[in-house]
């Protein structure tokens, strides 16, 4: 009778837990989505930089809010580990950025494919939206 309870309770988790996950994978793939369809290129100033860690695992990513002429907007740059060392950001920095638009909750984002700052510039994804990072070995430069 006890161990019926205990795998009541258990299955009850489990059900509750893939639930959460599962929530949480739709809304990570709803603001992170690239959508070839909704490329744009805008400009603007930086006015927050932020590394943003994920509902699960532990890597960040790195956000940035920039003021374009038309409002503000969320750019979703990718993961902190892999603009390290190739570019940084900061509060004041003009910055033009392509990639795809996103919505998240009724906010305005981009998903970054390439970042220019001055002279620099960052490539972060393939024309298709494919993220540099991933696959063949795209991790060996952590």
């Amino acid at each position: 009778m006890k161990s019926a309870k205990i795998i009541g309770v258990l299955g009850v988790l489990a059900i509750v837990l893939t639930g959460v996950y599962s929530y949480a994978q739709r809304m990570h793939y709803a603001r992170y989505h690239y959508d070839t369809t909704k490329v744009v290129t805008v400009s603007g100033e930086v006015t927050s930089v932020d590394s943003v860690a994920r509902a699960w695992g532990n890597n960040a990513g790195t956000h940035m809010v920039i003021q374009t002429d038309s409002g503000s907007l969320t750019v979703y740059a990718g993961p902190s580990w892999f603009l390290k060392d190739k570019i940084s950001f900061a509060k004041g920095d003009k910055i033009e950025v392509t990639g795809a638009r996103t919505d998240d909750d009724g906010k305005p984002g981009i998903v970054a494919k390439e970042i220019k700052k001055g002279s620099a510039k960052i490539v972060l994804r393939n024309d298709d939206g494919t993220p540099l990072w991933s696959g063949r070995g795209g991790r060996r430069g952590r």
